[in-house]
């Protein structure tokens, strides 16, 4: 009884993650060249989840970058080296570039609602 109650969560579960990571999928696509019209579809739909989704899409990669770098600085040598080299500073730039222009667009789209 439990286990098929689980397994039908699961398998719920899994096709709400298949579906959310699609519609960021399109939405991170369709943002490359119509980023006003994704985000008056976001708004108008009124889809939080979507909007968190895309917005930290933009900081996500830095994020990741630093989770793995402390990872294996405390592997390797047992503690976290000072200092994060230029692959990091690449990173924050195009982070800063992206989020400059997605925080653009929602802004133009905000003020023409």
């Amino acid at each position: 009884m439990i286990g098929k109650r689980l397994k039908k969560l699961i398998t719920l579960g899994g096709l709400v993650a298949i579906r959310e990571v699609w519609g960021l999928g399109c939405n991170l696509y369709l943002m490359t060249y119509q980023p006003r019209v994704v985000w008056k579809n976001l708004l108008e739909k009124k889809n939080r989840w979507q909007l968190r989704l895309v917005g930290g899409a933009a900081i996500l990669p830095t994020i990741g970058y630093l989770v793995a770098r402390i990872g294996y600085d405390k592997a390797k040598y047992g503690f976290i080296q000072p200092g994060y080299g230029k692959v990091f500073w690449t990173a924050v730039g195009v982070q800063i570039l992206v989020g400059w222009f997605w925080g653009y667009w929602f802004y133009r789209t905000i003020k023409n609602k």
